[in-house]
């Protein structure tokens, strides 16, 4: 119900059908958000950017992403962006490198430091090929 959101799942839906890459959404959000859009919209992009980038690395029958993103009681939103990935994490020591650019990543970065003014917390997964971001926020 949030025209801002359902912008940003648009431009992503519409990319990743260029790119014929399958995603699944679960988009549950009032039309008023409790936080600025521009966060959200911000934590979303990002996210999206990165499972788009890493699913068209693989095989076209190997792509898929989903996304979840919900009010989980009416303080806190939860938000889950998950994709299939060819496997090879680049690190220094506990911190991501991003696959786009030398370095690290600023994509999830960005969403980890938005997340701490919602005293929330991100936490990436990493199994049989699979990366799953989970972004909690207190509102």
């Amino acid at each position: 119900a949030n025209a801002a959101v359902d912008a940003i799942a648009g431009y992503y839906d519409a990319a990743a059908r260029r790119a014929d890459v399958p995603v699944s959404w679960q988009l549950e959000l009032p039309e008023r958000l409790p936080l600025p859009e521009a966060d959200l919209c911000m934590m979303l992009g990002n996210l999206l950017e990165n499972a788009l980038r890493a699913s068209e690395a693989l095989p076209k029958d190997a792509r898929r992403v989903q996304v979840l993103c919900r009010m989980l009681s009416p303080g806190m939103l939860g938000l889950i962006v998950e994709n299939r990935y060819d496997g090879v994490l680049r690190r220094s020591g506990c911190k991501l490198l991003s696959t786009a650019h030398p370095g690290p990543g600023l994509g999830l970065l960005s969403v980890r430091t938005a997340a701490g003014r919602y005293h929330g917390e991100v936490t990436v997964e990493t199994e049989d090929h699979i990366f799953r971001v989970n972004v909690l926020l207190n509102l």
